[in-house]
């Protein structure tokens, strides 16, 4: 598994930014709820506004956020790069983990994954918007936060 510190994500936003902010990490810590690793990673706590979300959910949460960005729906990242990036932070898990994210990400507007355009924002929660997993004595997030 590749150390936060050097994921592709990581690398790639030092040397440009891919988004206003990006938080990706993963912690050998256990969190009671995702409030608690929320506040560890420097997120807003969102109660009971958490969605939980399988696998499979969180993988397309994590494709749709860094195929385009939040405000615009601009491309962010090319295919290869997304699927580079979901690998790289979904290993760390197992099957066992627990995922949450904060809107329907998947599911905004049209999200073409052959052109990563997404023709129809729709309306979704904040410009901010990730996954957040929780293992047994582990914890990881993938967010990410732009400006309108």
């Amino acid at each position: 598994m590749v150390p936060p510190e050097e994921m592709y994500l990581k690398v790639l936003h030092e040397a440009e930014p891919v988004a206003s902010k990006l938080y990706l990490d993963v912690c050998e810590q256990h969190f009671a709820s995702p409030d608690e690793a929320a506040l560890h990673f420097g997120l807003n706590p969102l109660q009971t506004d958490w969605r939980s979300i399988d696998k499979p959910l969180a993988l397309a949460v994590l494709e749709s956020l860094l195929r385009t960005d939040l405000a615009y729906g601009q491309p962010r990242l090319s295919k290869h790069e997304t699927k580079i990036s979901i690998e790289e932070f979904i290993t760390h898990f197992g099957l066992r983990a627990q995922f949450f994210t904060n809107g329907e990400w998947e599911t905004r507007g049209h999200f073409n994954a052959e052109t990563g355009v997404c023709l129809d924002q729709g309306s979704y929660p904040a410009f901010d918007g990730g996954v957040l997993a929780l293992d047994e004595g582990k914890a990881g997030v993938l967010w990410l936060e732009d400006e309108d």
